[in-house]
């Protein structure tokens, strides 16, 4: 596999990463939040204030971990653009197996050969997007 799959593949993983975390620390979030109300409501205001600090917490840790999703979301923006910019190039190298599966797919062969076209098609719109990175990255030399 090269750099720029591999790349690609790192900045794909750690997208859904980040989703999977934010989407824990949430549901984190409303646990507390209930646990403070319980607390308050029961009159318990040492608990109430040691789940008001975990509440803080969990809100700063959502925080930062919303701006580096929204960086990340802003570089897979750009890789698209760069990528649907070098749309007539990427028609040009078609990879061979990645067609069989197109093909497949459109004829109703729909099930894991999809699933791995659609990873191949993925694979290859990340590659072409982080070459015209690097080609104007070169450019601006």
């Amino acid at each position: 596999m090269n750099a720029d799959r591999e790349y690609a593949l790192r900045i794909a993983t750690e997208a859904k990463r980040l989703e999977k975390s934010i989407s824990g620390k949430k549901s984190e979030l409303k646990t507390w939040l209930s646990r403070v109300d319980l607390a308050e409501n029961s009159g318990k205001k040492e608990l109430a204030e040691a789940a008001k600090k975990r509440v803080s917490e969990l809100e700063t840790e959502i925080q930062k971990l919303e701006v580096e999703a929204s960086l990340l979301s802003r570089d897979v923006e750009e890789a698209k653009t760069l990528w649907k910019s070098n749309a007539p190039e990427r028609l040009l190298s078609t990879d061979a197996e990645a067609l069989v599966r197109r093909l497949d797919a459109l004829a109703g062969n729909i099930g894991s050969e999809s699933e791995a076209f659609a990873e191949l098609q993925r694979n290859a719109d990340a590659e072409a997007a982080l070459e015209e990175l690097k080609r104007s990255m070169e450019e601006n030399k």
